[in-house]
């Protein structure tokens, strides 16, 4: 483990950082802000369609869906759009979609067909899918060299929270007034976000942006991701892991912990997983491991533990909560480490379409693997399906490591980045 700076010499650095640091904090506020309000409107939906006498119960997956449609379709493109043009713009404008698409499901009323809610929900999802490798893409900007392992950490940390406090607002705001309260408020933080924005500035194109045509940009970020054989290694892992492991677990997971332990064990498992995550992302700001990629790769394995802890679930609530935040930290753990992997990797103009691709490695084929695992538990039974889940990942994880690179996190014939500041 790299050490650590010396008491003596943290006073100049965090002067000599401070005029970056706190453009951080300006966008970190504001998209704080924005995450919170984006975990209120699937809480908000739900209320709305499962309540209306006008909307049958399954009309929900369909709403949901065109988020996650316009997310596989487009993340690609916004990687091309984030390294042409300033990424404050580009997620300026992704605010306004957003926020129009929010603003559309406001105002529609209550008897409105699934179809139109899923197309309002689409454009939701396309203004995300713009925003995602913009805001990524643009962090490094935004601080020193040695302060990004931190910035990842908060930006963790920032996303983490949201998604425990965002449902627990929304579901407060829908019992206490209507589901067009927590949408409303939604939109009062993408306000924020965008005046977050606005004060930081439009910023500057990525250096050594390119206006090449599009399609020419998207095989550019393709090669350069292929290229390097240890980021294509680890995004196919994510890939399998999210078909053949997350996706069993988050339709298994309902259906049996309901069944042992009711709606509240289910609601407790999921918080353990959140609060985990969150100090899986403080841990990062201060672990400097020197083999990036082993550390990772191994926290994120802790994910086998849920999918075990399901078949036996007689151990007991205590127990799977604390498996479950064991594995929680373990993966907000290796997002941090490999998001800080990819953002020294590569030059800041190819930035946003590596992100783009990476982001995209773990939600395109989620969609299919909700499908199948709804299909192949019918036939099989839960328990073949997570230990398959179990197996897929320690197995390919393994088959990962002996790939040049993988454990470092870096290109074999260079020397790992292990930076050393602290907040």
């Amino acid at each position: 483990m790299a050490t650590s700076d010396t008491t003596a010499a943290r006073p100049a650095r965090r002067t000599r950082t401070a005029p970056k640091d706190k453009r951080f904090w300006c966008l970190w506020s504001g998209q704080t802000a924005g995450l919170l309000g984006d975990q209120m409107v699937p809480v908000a939906l739900a209320a709305w369609i499962v309540q209306s006498p006008h909307q049958h119960a399954s009309a929900l997956g369909l709403v949901l869906a065109g988020r996650a449609l316009a997310l596989a379709l487009f993340v690609p493109l916004g990687g091309v759009v984030a390294d042409r043009y300033p990424r404050a713009r580009v997620m300026m404008v992704c605010d306004l979609i957003r926020f129009l698409g929010v603003g559309g499901l406001v105002l529609v009323p209550t008897d409105t067909p699934a179809a139109a809610l899923a197309a309002l929900t689409f454009v939701l999802g396309a203004g995300e899918a713009f925003f995602r490798p913009a805001f990524r893409a643009l962090v490094p900007s935004l601080v020193e060299p040695d302060r990004l392992p931190w910035a990842n950490s908060m930006t963790s940390i920032a996303s983490t929270s949201s998604a425990l406090a965002g449902p627990a607002l929304g579901g407060l705001l829908v019992a206490t007034a209507t589901y067009r309260a927590a949408l409303t408020l939604d939109l009062v933080t993408f306000a924020l976000s965008t005046a977050t924005l606005l004060v930081l500035g439009s910023g500057r194109t990525a250096a050594g942006a390119s206006r090449a045509p599009v399609l020419h940009q998207a095989r550019e970020g393709v090669r350069v991701v292929v290229e390097r054989r240890w980021v294509l290694t680890v995004l196919l892992l994510d890939i399998a892991h999210v078909l053949l492991a997350v996706a069993p677990w988050l339709v298994l997971l309902p259906t049996i912990s309901v069944r042992e332990f009711g709606p509240r064990g289910y609601g407790l498992l999921l918080g353990a997983f959140a609060l985990g995550g969150l100090a899986g992302g403080l841990a990062a700001m201060r672990h400097r491991p020197r083999r990036p990629g082993l550390a990772a790769l191994g926290a994120q394995a802790l994910f086998v533990g849920p999918l075990l802890t399901l078949l036996t679930p007689g151990i007991g609530l205590p127990w799977l909560l604390v498996v479950y935040a064991v594995a929680g930290a373990g993966s907000e753990y290796n997002t941090v480490l490999w998001t800080g992997a990819l953002q020294r990797a590569y030059p800041d103009r190819l930035l946003g379409r590596v992100m783009a691709l990476s982001s995209l490695a773990s939600t395109v084929l989620m969609p299919v693997g909700l499908a199948l695992t709804a299909v192949v538990a019918a036939v099989t039974g839960p328990t073949a399906l997570l230990v398959a889940g179990a197996v897929v990942i320690a197995a390919t994880t393994l088959l990962a490591l002996p790939v040049p690179g993988v454990t470092r996190f870096a290109d074999p014939d260079t020397t790992p980045c292990t930076p050393t500041g602290a907040p």
